[in-house]
């Protein structure tokens, strides 16, 4: 595969992921948003396990990117034709990332609560 077509693939693949990440964020907000309404668990559970579908669909693709992705970070030049679009998706999977990082880490302090609170009433109930 010459440079050119490895770019191509490259690109091609990054917009893929790129796409499988917005709907992680989807999902997550999803997420954000049933824990902030007091949704039951269920719905949580629900919300999380679309996530995962995506997830798995991401560790799919990941064995054929990362060759690319190394050899995109060895290139020095970056002046091919899909350079430009690979600069910009790079960015736009940084930015989708750092989205889904911080709303991950308020659904992790929530679910965190709403385990506390299930402790507390159940230390209750046995009283």
């Amino acid at each position: 595969m010459n440079d050119r077509e490895k770019e191509e693939q490259l690109q091609k693949l990054l917009e893929k992921e790129y796409l499988y990440y917005c709907n992680v964020l989807i999902f997550t907000q999803e997420e954000n948003d049933t824990f902030r309404a007091h949704g039951s668990i269920n719905d949580v559970t629900t919300v999380m396990k679309k996530k995962k579908i995506i997830l798995a669909c991401i560790d799919d693709i990941e064995p054929t990117l990362a060759p690319l992705k190394n050899y995109w970070n060895v290139q020095s030049d970056h002046l091919g034709s899909y350079s430009g679009e690979i600069k910009k998706l790079l960015a736009l999977l940084g930015n989708t990332l750092k989205e889904i990082l911080s709303l991950d880490e308020a659904n992790r302090a929530m679910f965190n609560e709403y385990l506390l609170k299930i402790s507390r009433d159940s230390k209750k109930l046995s009283v």
